[in-house]
Parts: structure tokens; C-alpha cells; sequence
């Protein structure tokens, strides 16, 4: 699978020049993305990444309603903007703090998101289930395997 780049006249181009912001910073949740959408709105941004739920202490439902703001703030000025929603990535399974997270939970309603969002570009990259996938091989063939 190839990408192609645009600029906004929707004319390709063979070099493609990314400015690339990232304006939140370590324990940001999507409570504070909600609160502070004019730093990405500032950049009229092409390409939109949204990769809270790491550090998400609301619940789901708040979850959900702030990535759906965050998306409706961008988008109210720039409806050409398309978005990545990113699920976090499965933590070390043995932190206490970790336990019991709502992380599948979350990657879930990013597909939600999208469905309900149908005429907004909106793609999700699913890190947690393939995170998941792989600790479970991990346990499946062993964390060391013996050499002979």
C-alpha cells in the first residue's frame, strides 16, 4: 500500500514536505486536548493524529465525548481535515497501575467514532489489539526459548 501526497488543491506531488506539531506533552489526556483544540486549529492542519488513553482517568463516555470535540473543533474550520485516531499501546501487564485499564475498551469506541462520523475522513490505527496480539504469542511460544 502506497501513500499519495496532496497539497490542498488536491494536485499531487512527488516531495512532500510534513510540519509535524506535536502540542501535548507527557500525562496529557483528552480532557486537556479538549480544553486546548486551538493549538491544532492555529496549524489548519491537513492531517490530524489523536492518540490519547494512556493517561485517561475519566470514563469511557468522557473518553469518547472529548476525541468527538476535538474532531468537531478541527473540523468547524477546516472540514478538509482527516484524522488518525490511534489507540494507546498495552502496558506492562504486570503494573498494578495499569490493571484493569480501559484501553480495549477505548480502541473500541475510536471505531465507534468513526462509524458514527461517517462523513468526516477518519481512519484508526488499532495499536492496543495488535499489542495484545503480540504479548499473547509471547505467552504462547515463551518469552526465551531454550537454544540447543
Amino acid at each position: 500500500m502506497g501513500f499519495t501526497c496532496k497539497n490542498r488543491d488536491g494536485k499531487s506531488f512527488t516531495e512532500c514536505y510534513h510540519n509535524f506539531n506535536k502540542p501535548c506533552g507527557p500525562s496529557s489526556d483528552s480532557a486537556w486536548g479538549m480544553r486546548n483544540t486551538e493549538l491544532v486549529t492555529a496549524q489548519s492542519p491537513d492531517l490530524v493524529v489523536i492518540a490519547f488513553g494512556m493517561n485517561e482517568s475519566s470514563s469511557t463516555d468522557s473518553y469518547k465525548n472529548n476525541i468527538v470535540s476535538i474532531i468537531n473543533s478541527v473540523t468547524q474550520p477546516n472540514a478538509a481535515a482527516e484524522f488518525l485516531l490511534v489507540s494507546a499501546f498495552t502496558p506492562n501487564t504486570t503494573a498494578k497501575t495499569f490493571q484493569n485499564n480501559q484501553l480495549a475498551v477505548q480502541e473500541e469506541l475510536l471505531y465507534n467514532i468513526r462509524s458514527e462520523l461517517n462523513n468526516i475522513n477518519i481512519a484508526v490505527a488499532p495499536v492496543n489489539s495488535m499489542c495484545r496480539e503480540m504479548l499473547s504469542m509471547e505467552k504462547r511460544i515463551g518469552r526465551h526459548q531454550q537454544q540447543s
